[in-house]
This record gives C-alpha cells, structure tokens and sequence, in this order.
C-alpha cells in the first residue's frame, strides 16, 4: 500500500485505549495528517482477543499500561492472531530502555502521546513495511508451491534428476536418483558431483574429471549425451547409466547444470546378449558357409575326378569300337555316333557343374583369374556389357578371403542376371596394403531399399560373409537408378572364419 493509496483508503486500527479521550486525540492526530479511519477501542484481553477475531486489522495502536492490559501482553496476542498486523505503542513518556524492550518483543515503533505529530508517518510506515513482508511471504510461499510442484514432477519421473551449480556441486536430487544411487540428497548436497559418484570409467579406470561430458559442457556450454557411462552407488557397486547433461542460465545470470540418467543396467545385459546373439549366429554362419564350401568342393572334385574320368574313360572306348567296327552294320554306326553325342553332352554337364560347385581355375590360378573368367562367361551367356577393373597385386589372401570374394561377383552378376534387366554392368576389384574393396554396380531398374526384397536371401548371405570377416556391405538403389554393391574387407580382419571341418 503506498502513501498516496494509504491516503484515500481507509485504515481499519484497533485501539488499545482505555481512555475515550486519548483515543480521539489518536484519531484526530491521524485525521489532521489526511489519513481515512475506521476503528474499534478496547480495553481488555476478552475484548482484545474478540476484536481480532472479528475481523482482519490494518495495524493495532495500544497504551502502554492499562489497568487490566499492557503493552507486553497486547504484543503476543497480537502476534499468535492470523496474519502480520503491526503494533505502535502510543503512550505517555517511557524510559529509553522499556522502549527497546518493547521493539524486541515486536513493536513496531513507539510515539509519544505528547508528540503524536510523528503518529501518522509512523502508521504509513508499519503499514508499508507489513506490505512488503506480505509481498515478501507470498513470494517465499509461491517459490516453495513451486518448488514442492517441481519435486512433484521429478518424483515422478523414472529417471534420476541431478542439479548442480556453476561448480558442479550438488542441489538438487530427486527421489529415483536416491533410489538408484543409494544416497540421499542431503549427504551429497554440496558435494562436486563427479568426485562423489562419476570418477570411475565403465571399464574400472579412474575417470579424471577434465574428461567428464559435464565438465566439457561447462566449458563449451553444448548440450551432452552420454551412453556409456558409470556412477559409483553408496555401497561402492557401479551402476551402468546413460545420461543427458543441459547447462541452464537463470534470470540473473546464476548457471546451473541438469543432468538426467537411467540405469541401462538391464538394457546393457539385453545388448551384450543380443551381440553374443548375433556373434554366435555369424560364426554359425561363417562355419556351414565353410561346410557348404568344403562340401562343394568335395561334390566338384568328385564330378571332375571320378564321374569326369569314367565318362572319358567310356568315350574312349566309344571311340575305339567306332574304329574298328566293319561299318557294314548302319544302325550300329548310328547308335555309336548318338551314345558318343550323350556322353559328349554328358561331360560337358558334369565339367559345368563341377565348375558351378568350385570352379578349379580359382583353386589352381588364384582370385583374379577366377573373377574373370566368371564375368567373361557371364557376359557372353546374357550379352550384358560387363567392365571389369582389377588391382590386386599387393593381394595375398588366405582362402576364406578369395572364396569369399568369388562368391560376392558370382551371387552380385547372377542378380543382375535375374532381377536387374541391366545393359551395363561395372566391376571394380581392388586392394592395397590394408583392405580389399570390391564395387560392382549396374545400370537396372533398381529397387527401394526401404521396401527391399522379397526373400532377399542372396544378399542377406552375402552381408553374412562380409561381416564374418570384419568388412562393412552396403546396397545403394533407388528405382530407374540401377544398383551398387559396396564391400571393403580388412586384410587383416577383426573376425576370423571358424577352422574348416574335417
């Protein structure tokens, strides 16, 4: 209430007074400085404590000494009422130091009757300091409301909440933070943070804090995320978070530090048994590939070495009776020449499929050699342009690694062959010290990667027997654009193929 507003509103005073006469001096003193009143006189505690229960008081204004009151009882039963009503003694002359024992117990002010010039500017100013108390209660109890709300909230979160200020120590805590942790807020308030519960690295090392995702961000002020990281919990067990760091600046430049964390403990156990999951299903991959391969070079050699030399072996003899028959007898001349045409047509099958199931050039003339030979007979049974560039000199690859390669050209040109309706096919072959790298790519109709393929099998196994040896496969498409095959294998790769089987 400021003075000019105290000025036109009434001021609702009780009086203290047991003299009619000197409480209408009281009033007129305030009435003559301006002063709009309304007001009620009593004389006793009944009366007083009736008075306050009535209604709200702007201010009380009360004797010294009353016959049945003073101003010591006056003080505290104004005070235990409901609100922050101030309290001017109005009285004769008191010793100086009865007048400070009066403010002590909670007097605002004391004047004089024989000077009640200063009554009124003492009125305005209780009256004006009891609204800035009350402004001040209502900001203490909005913050507090506030306050309670935003511990609400964060007790309701399922995530642990740390707040810390401009150097990293502890404010704030919230209750799942205490739950996972172990700690309270009270016994790591004040606390930097990172030396009470982050100095230890996921795998056991000590964690300088100069490191700490926190302390970047408070140098570079960029928000942070960290997957990967572990608190030390009260009982000296690690508890495996991932969190989420922000810097905030309040109104008045004050700067704090929201971190929120969750416990991947049990994300991490489902991720470490998905990746042995997976490891176990790529080296079971990587061992019935191998099967499959020993198992087709077995079949090939079989064909070639066996069923080959009898059917040789057969044509041989077929061609020793035509030499010496007496050619008198046409129809066994025709019947010759038609077994010698099947075996023919037969050996050319056998030697195809004994080079379909391992083709001997790439066993006895290595990995270049065999990928051309491979896309020659692939473009001249589909008539596709096929481009072929090789650099493999520096390559001395170890078998998994050439069957491997073979394999990819071979499964890439027959889903050109299949699937691409392609003029041109490219295929760039190449290593140096490092990684080998293989690019094959044609000019099709291409296809969505998001929608894939239909039992897209063919480059699911060649992903498989990529990653068995450590590289990285990719398919880039789109439709009416043709598609490209990327492969980059380590010559010294990370993940070996399972020993061959016996």
């Amino acid at each position: 209430m400021s003075t000019s507003s105290l000025r036109q509103d009434a001021i609702s005073i009780l009086l203290v007074e047991d003299s009619e006469d000197d409480a209408e001096l009281i009033l007129c003193a305030l009435r003559e400085a301006g002063l709009a009143v309304v007001h009620e006189r009593c004389g006793s505690e009944r009366e007083l404590l009736a008075a306050l229960a009535r209604r709200a008081w702007d201010i009380v204004l009360t004797d010294y000494n009353l016959p049945a009151l003073s101003a010591r009882e006056v003080i505290p039963l104004v005070r235990a009422g409901a609100g922050d009503i101030p309290v001017i003694v109005v009285s004769g002359h008191i010793g100086e130091e009865e007048a400070v024992q009066l403010m002590k117990a909670g007097a605002g002010d004391f004047v004089a009757k024989a000077n009640l010039l200063r009554l009124a500017p003492a009125v305005e100013r209780e009256l004006r300091e009891a609204q800035v108390r009350q402004r001040e209660r209502e900001t203490v109890r909005a913050l507090r409301e506030q306050e309670r709300f935003l511990r609400d909230v964060t007790s309701a979160l399922g995530e642990g909440i740390l707040v810390m200020d401009d150097q990293l120590r502890l404010v704030f805590m919230n209750p799942e933070a205490e739950r996972l942790l172990g700690w309270t807020e009270a016994e790591l308030l004040g606390r930097r943070v990172h030396e009470a519960i982050h100095h230890i690295r996921p795998d056991g090392s000590p964690y300088p804090e100069s490191e700490c995702p926190v302390r970047q961000l408070a140098r570079n002020g960029e928000r942070c995320h960290a997957e990967d990281e572990t608190y030390v919990c009260k009982d000296g067990s690690l508890l495996s978070v991932s969190f989420v760091a922000t810097r905030i600046v309040g109104r008045g430049g004050e700067v704090s530090y929201v971190v929120a964390f969750q416990d991947r403990t049990a994300r991490k156990l489902a991720e470490d048994e998905l990746r042995a999951s997976r490891r176990q299903l790529r080296e079971l991959s990587a061992f019935l590939q191998r099967v499959r391969e020993e198992e087709r070079a077995h079949l090939a050699r079989e064909l070639h070495d066996e069923l080959g030399q009898v059917l040789s072996g057969l044509r041989m003899d077929l061609e020793w009776l035509q030499r010496h028959s007496s050619g008198s007898d046409n129809k066994v001349a025709a019947k010759m020449e038609t077994m010698a045409g099947l075996l023919d047509s037969t050996l050319k099958t056998v030697r195809r499929m004994s080079a379909d199931l391992r083709p001997a050039v790439l066993d006895d003339l290595g990995l270049e050699a065999a990928v051309e030979w491979l896309v020659e007979g692939f473009g001249a049974r589909t008539g596709v342009d096929c481009r072929l560039r090789l650099d493999l000199e520096r390559l001395t690859a170890d078998e998994p690694l050439t069957t491997t390669v073979f394999r990819l050209v071979q499964e890439s040109l027959t889903n050109v062959g299949r699937h691409a309706r392609a003029n041109q096919v490219d295929i760039d072959l190449y290593a140096d010290d490092s990684t080998l790298t293989l690019t094959i790519a044609d000019d099709g109709v291409g296809f969505t990667l998001e929608a894939g393929r239909p039992r897209s099998f063919g480059l699911l196994g060649m992903r498989e027997r990529v990653l068995a040896l450590g590289g990285r496969f990719a398919v880039h498409s789109r439709p009416g654009a043709g598609t490209a095959i990327c492969v980059s294998i380590p010559l010294e790769p990370t993940q070996q193929l399972l020993p061959s089987v016996s």
